[in-house]
């Protein structure tokens, strides 16, 4: 089992050449194959018609002020897809695939926080999922051998380096993690006991204490229209994101292109069905929920025949209808792009990186790791 978690956490080839150009790559799930079969003729035809095409853009969608504050961080930020930022700080792994070490930035791009993930009488095989706390800690997620057997964890550091809080969750995978205001841990992910049983019966959301446990859980796969949930267990963006807001917790489950909100003060949910995703096989880099509780998302796509390789990247607004339980990707205007991975403009619009009260903290490729930037109606 090590052997087949380990080289599913490890880039691939084609990964490490868009890894050297500064691109985020999604990566295969563990059952995927590493070819890519050539669409049809159909799917290369439309593809040449929306290459050039941006997404339509509505009425009031705004766009970027120019950044007003710019951060890199010591070391560097990297291009991969386990980076979360919140609380003003962003939190990364040292090294990619199963590195147990992490390392949380501040504002200023100082190293603030840096652990070794060890846990006494266990070895941590990898981790899966890493944020930064109110503090300045790290909270993360991964997979620890015990005997026999194995269990699926979340771990708190300090800034001395070292694990002060874990909680087991057992057969449960959380896959995406965000601390909420009242300092609880909130998860999205998969119960792979319970997957490989052929029970739905459990939630994907749940929210922990490190002090308690399991506190509640919410959102069961029998009614999330999910056919499966190992994407969301091992954090890809093709499964699903997880933000933690003000007085929120939002989702976005990417398979069936909708959008959640959960109350924590009333324990209730809402839903909402997105219009059609802007791009068919893209997957969201970034998620967050401004202090007035604006929605935006990074989006990108690879998209590959046998004659053209193109990326497609831009940041969305998730417009939400509150009362008929549908919403809407809206264009940030001037943040589209579209191009192949060999020439690959300076400054463009990269990524999303969070939410810094209403201003967003964006990435453009080839500048600073952080931009502080305003939507501008």
């Amino acid at each position: 089992m090590i052997g087949l978690k380990a080289m599913w956490h490890c880039p691939f080839l084609a990964g490490l050449l868009l890894l050297s150009a500064g691109v985020s790559v999604p990566v295969p799930s563990r059952n995927s194959s590493l070819t890519f079969p050539p669409p049809s003729r159909t799917a290369r035809s439309e593809f040449g018609r929306q290459r050039l095409q941006q997404p339509t853009t509505e009425p009031g969608a705004g766009h970027l002020s120019e950044a007003y504050r710019n951060v890199s961080c010591t070391p560097s930020v990297r291009f991969t897809r386990h980076q979360n930022w919140a609380y003003g700080f962003l939190a990364q792994f040292m090294e990619e695939a199963i590195s147990p070490d992490v390392m949380v930035c501040d504002t200023q791009g100082k190293k603030v926080n840096s652990a070794h993930i060890a846990i006494p009488g266990k070895s941590v095989n990898f981790l899966v999922a890493v944020v930064p706390t109110m503090e300045g800690d790290a909270i993360v997620s991964g997979q620890a051998m015990t005997n026999p057997g194995f269990t699926f964890f979340l771990a708190k550091t300090s800034n001395s380096g070292g694990i002060v809080s874990l909680i087991r969750t057992e057969g449960f995978e959380p896959g995406r993690i965000c601390e909420a205001s009242d300092h609880t841990i909130w998860t999205l992910g998969s119960d792979r006991d319970k997957e490989r049983e052929h029970d739905d019966n459990f939630s994907l959301v749940q929210q922990y204490s490190f002090e308690k446990g399991l506190l509640h859980g919410y959102l069961s796969k029998a009614d999330s229209g999910l056919r499966d949930t190992q994407l969301l267990g091992n954090g890809h963006p093709s499964g699903g994101v997880l933000a933690c807001g003000k007085q929120r917790i939002s989702v976005y489950l990417n398979e069936t292109n909708e959008y959640f909100e959960i109350d924590p003060s009333t324990e209730t949910l809402k839903r909402w069905k997105m219009d059609a995703k802007p791009f068919p096989k893209g997957t969201l880099t970034g998620f967050t929920v401004t202090e007035k509780g604006r929605v935006y998302v990074s989006l990108f796509e690879d998209w590959r025949t046998e004659t053209d390789w193109r990326f497609r990247r831009a940041l969305f607004e998730l417009r939400l209808e509150p009362n008929s339980g549908s919403g809407k990707w809206t264009l940030v205007n001037g943040t589209f792009t579209s191009d192949d991975p060999y020439n690959i403009p300076d400054g463009i619009f990269f990524k999303l990186w969070g939410a810094d009260g209403d201003d967003l903290v964006i990435r453009r490729l080839h500048e600073a790791d952080m931009s502080w930037v305003r939507v501008i109606p």
